[in-house]
């Protein structure tokens, strides 16, 4: 899904916020496409404004835009999100992809539409 997303505007990232994640060692297990690395827990937990004692089932995910806003999260617990049909979790995780993605392409072109016509240089 990054390949074919990564044109479009989509960058997948994956942060650890455990203590003395094995990123390396999950990195050679999973072999992902997108970058990986280590955030603060507790900055993590005050941005996706979890509390210190409310319980993250893993796997965390959130969606962000390109303003920094969190648009869609889901924890593990959420069974409807991660079901256990892969094909499902996949369409699920697809829709609210292409949502932020045709937000953005639907802004562009609003954006192109409002711009005056480009005036062509006359002369020398």
């Amino acid at each position: 899904m990054q390949a074919e997303l990564g044109p479009k505007g989509f960058q997948a990232l994956e942060a650890a916020i455990n203590e003395n994640p094995n990123v390396p060692g999950f990195i050679l297990q999973f072999k992902p496409l997108f970058p990986i690395g280590i955030a603060d827990n507790i900055q993590a937990r005050n941005y996706l404004q979890l509390g210190i004692s409310e319980q993250a089932f893993v796997p965390l995910l959130v969606i962000i835009d390109r303003q920094g806003n969190i648009r869609f999260q889901h924890t593990g617990g959420d069974q409807k999100f991660f079901s256990d049909d892969l094909v499902r979790q996949t369409m699920n995780l697809r829709g609210e992809i292409d949502t932020l993605l045709d937000e953005g392409l639907k802004a562009a072109k609003s954006t192109t539409r409002s711009r005056p016509a480009a005036r062509k240089k006359t002369g020398s």
